[in-house]
């Protein structure tokens, strides 16, 4: 009997882990071991903040080749329904073309396109200026930075 608990136990830490939890019906939480909580999409893939956004200001600073390179993480529809489980706050973005993008504390999120599979994070640092979406309580994580070294 301690052998079924412990192997239950154990199969559902890792379906918890490797599904992580779906909080909202757009995104997941995700974990990395060094990185901590991330969001992702309901596939998994990694979702990242550009921090020459500007938090809470209503728009993206990425088109053009950057869009090209950070695909906007698109919506159908501007009402964001929020969970009481999910820290944080979604809202949502027109962008300059009339579509949506889904916003977490003010920071449009946004695919990486070097990031071929869901759990990938090569986008997280890229020219000091990209990062994984934090999943926290008060702002997405936006690292100090002066310098912007491209996309």
């Amino acid at each position: 009997m301690k052998k079924f608990v412990l192997a239950t136990v154990l199969l559902l830490v890792t379906v918890m882990g490797s599904l992580a939890f779906a909080y909202h019906e757009y995104l997941t939480i995700q974990e990395n071991p060094t990185l901590g909580s991330y969001l992702a999409d309901l596939e998994g893939k990694s979702l990242y903040i550009f921090t020459n956004d500007v938090a809470g200001d209503g728009n993206s600073a990425c088109y053009g080749g950057c869009a090209g390179a950070w695909p906007p993480f698109l919506v159908g529809s501007a009402d964001i329904q929020g969970h009481d489980d999910f820290l944080g706050e979604l809202s949502v973005i027109t962008r300059t073309d009339g579509t949506l993008q889904l916003a977490y504390n003010g920071m449009p999120l946004y695919y990486f396109a070097g990031d071929t599979k869901a759990g990938d994070i090569t986008g997280h640092e890229v020219g000091g200026v990209w990062f994984l979406a934090s999943y926290k309580t008060a702002e997405a994580s936006l690292p100090t930075t002066d310098a912007y070294v491209g996309y």
